[in-house]
Formats: C-alpha cells, structure tokens, sequence
C-alpha cells in the first residue's frame, strides 16, 4: 500500500502490512520522526520524504525507482 500519514497506516501498520508511507519533508506529522526508512512504531512502515529543495517530480521519480526495487 501507498499512503499519506492516514489512520489506515497505522491499521495496516498494527496488522504488519507492508506500507509505503509518503511525507512533505520536515514539516509531516510529527510521530513520524524525522528520518527515511523504516519506521520506529511500525517496522513494516517505509518512510519516504521531500527532502529540501527537492520538487514533487523529482520525488515521485525517486520514490518510483525505489519502490521497484
């Protein structure tokens, strides 16, 4: 599953479904944490970011590269 921060994350979270959780840079929910990666509440929550000064195509090209590993 591909998500934003919703309650259906952590649901899936909680179950141990894999997701993969997109956030706005710095300024996403904060339980989150600040990081990429695995998520420290949810281990089968992947983290994915903005980083600075990184336009939303240029994320989605990266998220799509990552995603098909």
């Amino acid at each position: 599953v591909i998500s934003v921060s919703t309650a259906i994350v952590h649901f899936l979270g909680a179950a141990g479904k894999k997701v993969d959780l997109l956030l706005n840079g710095v300024t996403g929910p904060f339980i989150w944490g600040l990081e990429e990666g695995s998520s420290c509440i949810y281990t089968d929550v992947n983290r994915h970011r903005v980083k600075t000064g990184e336009g939303f195509k240029d994320f989605f090209e990266r998220m799509s590269k990552e995603l098909v590993r």
